[in-house]
């Protein structure tokens, strides 16, 4: 898979790339800054809050509307022929 998008890549730029001195470049340090939570930091969190002891049952239903439909294809023709 490499190679087929090595042939896409003009003959000039793939030249500038062989010819590029990776050397050069500065060393970094990377440092994970938002690690994920640990499990006992996620077990601590639902203890906390009740999570496992919420009933389900004192939830409403609620019904979705679609507050702006698309428009049907007569409306679009109709739209068409105004313009």
């Amino acid at each position: 898979m490499a190679d087929d998008k090595r042939k896409s890549i003009p003959p000039s730029l793939d030249q500038e790339i062989g010819k590029f001195d990776s050397t050069k470049l500065n060393k970094t340090e990377v440092v994970e800054k938002n690690s994920l939570p640990s499990v006992e930091a996620i077990a601590q969190e639902k203890t906390i809050q009740n999570i496992e002891a919420f009933d389900k049952g004192q939830l409403r239903p609620t019904k979705t509307e679609e507050k702006n439909p698309l428009p049907d294809a007569a409306t679009i023709d109709q739209e068409k022929k105004g313009k």
